[in-house]
C-alpha cells in the first residue's frame, strides 16, 4: 500500500476562487459554512498545538477532552471537538461519530485533499477533507482504511477555505477492524475494544497551491472505554 508520497502530483487544476465550496468531480458546488474567527494560531509553514477550552469559531464545538494536533498546511488545522471523551463499551462497540472543526485563519484556494492511504476507496466527509481515522491501544486496532480496496480510480475533489471553520466527523466503532478487505478478501470485524485508555488519530493529506505543495494535518486525543 503507498502513502501519500506517491500521490500523482499533477492533477490539480489551474483555478483559484472566492467562497467556500467543496466541488466534486461528480456532483455540483456545495457552500460550506464559516464564522467569524475568535481563536487562531499563525503558521508560515508547519505548525502544532493543544486544544484549549475555547471555541476554534463563534458556534463551533468546544472542546471537552484535552488534545493535539500538526499542519502542514499554512493557517489551516485540524482540532478533534467531542463533547466528552469517556464511553461505556457498549456504547462505543454501538459506533461513534466523533466531531472535528477544520480552522482556517487564513483563506486558502486549490486545496485538492487527498486519500491517506492512496490508492483507497474513500470520499471527501462533510469537511471536504478524506479524513482517515485510526483507534489503538491495549492491543487493539480500528483502522477502516488500512485495508480498502484500493481503488484503481480513485476519488477526486476540490476545495477553497475562507477564514472560518468547518464542521466534520469520524466514526468508529470499539471492535477490531482493518477494513472491508481487497482483492477480494473480505475482513469481519473483530472483537469488542475492553475497557481502557485508547488513541484516536485522524490525518487530512493532500495538495495545494499552484506548486502543488504535499500537506498533512493530523489531530489525536486518547478517548476513555468503561465496563
Amino acid at each position: 500500500m503507498g502513502l501519500m508520497e506517491s500521490l500523482d502530483r499533477g492533477l490539480l487544476p489551474s483555478r483559484s476562487m472566492n467562497r467556500v465550496t467543496t466541488t466534486m468531480m461528480t456532483s455540483k458546488a456545495k457552500t460550506l459554512p464559516s464564522w467569524a474567527l475568535l481563536f487562531v494560531v499563525v503558521c508560515a509553514s508547519s505548525c502544532e498545538g493543544a486544544h484549549d477550552n475555547r471555541p476554534a469559531c463563534a458556534g463551533s464545538p468546544i472542546p471537552a477532552c484535552p488534545g493535539a494536533w500538526t499542519s502542514t498546511l499554512p493557517g489551516v488545522h485540524t482540532e478533534l471537538t467531542p463533547a466528552r471523551c469517556t464511553f461505556t463499551v457498549r456504547e462505543a462497540t454501538a459506533g461513534l461519530d466523533v466531531p472535528f472543526t477544520v480552522v482556517a485563519e487564513t483563506a486558502v484556494a486549490d486545496v485538492q485533499p487527498s486519500a491517506y492511504i492512496f490508492p483507497s476507496c474513500s470520499q471527501p466527509d462533510s469537511s471536504g477533507f478524506q479524513t482517515f481515522v485510526a483507534v489503538t491501544g491495549n492491543g487493539q486496532s480500528y483502522c477502516p482504511e488500512c485495508d480498502d480496496h484500493f481503488c484503481a480510480d480513485p476519488f477526486r475533489s476540490w476545495l477553497s477555505l475562507d477564514v472560518g471553520c468547518v464542521q466534520g466527523s469520524v466514526h468508529w466503532e470499539a471492535l477490531n477492524w482493518s477494513g472491508p478487505g481487497s482483492a477480494g478478501a473480505v475482513n469481519a470485524k473483530g472483537g469488542a475494544f475492553p475497557p481502557g485508555d485508547y488513541l484516536l488519530e485522524i490525518h487530512q493529506v493532500g495538495q495545494a497551491g499552484t506548486d502543488n505543495k504535499f500537506f498533512e494535518m493530523t489531530a489525536s486525543m486518547t478517548l476513555t472505554l468503561t465496563p
